[in-house]
């Protein structure tokens, strides 16, 4: 899944539009992030769709199976 399908997915199980994103985000108008959600992501617009929806995003090493907390 990519992460914009993974975003999608997320607002859509808790009923979030991407209207009230807009206004989370303190975004201009629900364009941007139209257009956010249908390219390519950078990780720091990615953090922050993820803290409007109260997510993390965590990396894990497959060989130690560690996992590190990204934050803004």
């Amino acid at each position: 899944m990519t992460v914009n399908d993974t975003i999608k997915t997320l607002m859509s199980g808790k009923n979030i539009t991407q209207g009230e994103i807009t206004k989370r985000l303190g975004m201009k108008s629900q364009s941007g992030v139209s257009q956010a959600l249908n390219r390519d992501m950078k990780v720091s617009m990615l953090i922050r769709f993820l803290n409007t929806l109260d997510c993390d995003l965590v990396i894990r090493d497959k060989e130690s199976g560690k996992e590190y907390m990204v934050v803004e």
